[in-house]
């Protein structure tokens, strides 16, 4: 398409015709025409004439080069000068595509589609995405497909199928906007975008692996509509009131539990912000950061430098009073956790476990000593997301009698219960949103003892409940008799163990 030309350069005769590159491979590839009286001369002063920097792809540009038969020169300049030029690139491939070509018409032709695709189609999906609630982007290439797929309320669903032809295009326009290398295809990349969405700016961390039908994408929304503050947590009164003791605390591990996607660095990020009120010093260290949050000392993670473990050591001589640990995930990580929580800091941190109680269990299988883990955790708070029911389309009902069982609800519970219907609003589903479900476990003697004198998850769980702690399912129960959800909802969301332990 003739609009998908920007001229690199001119010989020196009138007679020669323009080198030029598509605006597309100079937007992929990160490289501008050099027309400045800076770039060199000699046999072959008819070269392809480019600007680069250091995050250009050069090599891709030679090759696309090679295979129109032209050869390439570049003169690196400040990415400040680049990122003007491109800028400019950008500019004039918007306004030499028709009107016609919207974000989302692009599939109706593919070969069309592969020499067109542009920033404001991703722009387009990215606006969708936001528009629907979704917290993730799902950009996944099968044998004969692109598909599209969004993450609403935690279930994915198929948005759009294109042509597998656009799959890499799409792919490198994405990469474009995450500064990151397009032509390396082997290993995973990841990254960060912002996109334009109306008035406002759209934060996204960019995933990318290779697949056996070539690379996927996942887009993860950042902020969204989720939860600030403890406030917006919503959690039970038991609950909120026990972890506010936890913060009270001078030093000691408070450990937040749950599964991938159970919105525990949410929950991280509210008692972050509840604690930065001026009076301590907060540093989190984090894999990747992904909220900026006022009054904390953020640390990421970078790859190649120092690791969680390390980090969190060479952190404790800036003297801080809390510290966030993203995610516990290694025996190192672990350690350095409660060494820290011994030495006096207030240590906040997340790891996968099934409920409150699994917390101890699996900093044990870490490599924390028994002796050391009954001395410096204080808590453990565990959460599930659960689907919230539409209030347009929502009923008055009852839950079955098996559903009762399973949740341990009574007669006189059952006057608020509802059940989901789906309409149009909701998109069918019957659900609209999510609620965080808690549990918590308050570190005291017995189960102290039950820690240090090696008993197992089961033991620790029977304690728990004989003292009267709160519970997933007891949250669950409060959710439903509230007809915030229906039972199958958080039945599935509490888990049918600990309902089963509960009836």
């Amino acid at each position: 398409m003739a609009g998908d030309t920007g001229n690199a350069s001119r010989g020196k005769n009138g007679d020669n015709p323009p080198l030029a590159l598509p605006f597309r491979v100079m937007l992929a590839c990160r490289v501008a025409p050099d027309d400045s009286k800076h770039r060199g001369r000699g046999k072959n002063e008819n070269a392809l004439q480019l600007m680069a920097d250091a995050d250009s792809d050069k090599a891709a540009v030679e090759d696309f080069a090679a295979s129109a038969g032209m050869e390439v020169r570049f003169r690196m300049v400040a990415s400040e000068i680049l990122e003007r030029e491109l800028e400019k690139i950008h500019d004039r491939s918007v306004r030499s595509e028709s009107e016609s070509v919207g974000a989302m018409t692009l599939a109706e032709d593919p070969a069309r589609y592969r020499t067109e695709i542009r920033q404001h189609y991703v722009e387009a999906i990215v606006a969708r995405a936001a528009a629907d609630g979704a917290s993730d982007i799902h950009i996944q290439p099968a044998s004969d497909a692109l598909e599209i797929r969004f993450r609403v309320d935690g279930i994915l669903r198929t948005v759009e199928r294109l042509p597998i032809a656009s799959a890499a295009p799409l792919v490198a326009q994405i990469k474009v906007l995450s500064r990151l290398p397009v032509a390396e295809k082997r290993v995973p990349h990841d990254g960060r975008m912002s996109v334009p969405v109306g008035d406002r700016k759209v934060d996204l961390r960019v995933s990318i692996v290779p697949s056996i039908h070539g690379e996927a994408a996942v887009l993860r929304i950042e902020g969204g509509e989720a939860p600030q503050s403890m406030d917006q947590l919503m959690m039970p009164d038991r609950i909120r009131k026990g972890v506010e003791t936890l913060f009270s605390l001078r030093g000691g591990l408070v450990v937040v539990g749950g599964p991938t996607g159970s919105g525990k660095t949410t929950t991280l990020y509210a008692m972050m912000r509840h604690l930065a009120d001026g009076s301590r010093k907060l540093i989190a260290v984090e894999d990747p950061v992904e909220r900026v949050i006022s009054g904390v000392v953020q640390v990421p993670i970078e790859q190649g430098g120092m690791d969680f473990s390390g980090s969190i050591r060479a952190i404790l001589r800036h003297a801080p009073d809390v510290i966030l640990v993203g995610e516990v995930r290694d025996g190192p990580t672990a350690s350095a956790a409660a060494e820290a929580a011994l030495t006096g800091h207030l240590v906040l941190a997340s790891a996968h476990a099934r409920d409150a109680v699994e917390v101890a269990a699996r900093m044990i299988e870490l490599g924390v000593p028994r002796s050391v883990l009954s001395c410096v955790l204080e808590g453990a708070l565990t959460q599930r997301l659960v689907r919230v029911l539409c209030p347009r389309c929502s009923r008055p009902a009852a839950p079955s009698q098996p559903l009762c069982r399973a949740l341990g609800l009574k007669a006189d519970d059952l006057g608020r219960c509802r059940e989901s219907v789906g309409c149009p609003a909701c998109g069918g589903t019957g659900f609209s949103g999510r609620r965080a479900m808690f549990g918590l476990v308050v570190m005291n003697e017995p189960l102290r003892r039950a820690i240090a004198g090696g008993s197992g998850a089961r033991a620790m769980r029977q304690i728990a409940e004989d003292l009267g702690m709160p519970s997933l399912a007891d949250h669950a129960r409060i959710l439903v008799t509230e007809g915030v959800t229906s039972a199958a909802e958080a039945l599935a969301g509490a888990s049918l163990n600990e309902a089963a332990e509960v009836e």
